[in-house]
């Protein structure tokens, strides 16, 4: 298992929510999930996996920009 420690500020790219996220102190991990084939890695962030990361960046996104997501708009 790979831990690394990142000190500096990173813009990580999320293709689903098409944006740059930026992060100044997380811890990221390139690990084995044990439910998977053995030549599978996963990428961790801050405890998550980077596709959970990337939905709680965009919600905290949204919550700071107060934007209401489109699903959530009611119709008039």
């Amino acid at each position: 298992m790979w831990i690394v420690h990142i000190r500096t500020i990173i813009l990580l790219y999320c293709p689903e929510h098409r944006r740059k996220f930026e992060t100044d102190r997380s811890v990221a991990e390139i690990k084995q999930p044990a439910t998977t084939e053995k030549n599978w890695l996963e990428l961790i962030i801050d405890g998550v996996t980077d596709t959970n990361w990337f939905r709680l960046k965009h919600k905290e996104f949204l919550e700071e920009k107060t934007i209401i997501p489109p699903f959530q708009k009611k119709a008039k």
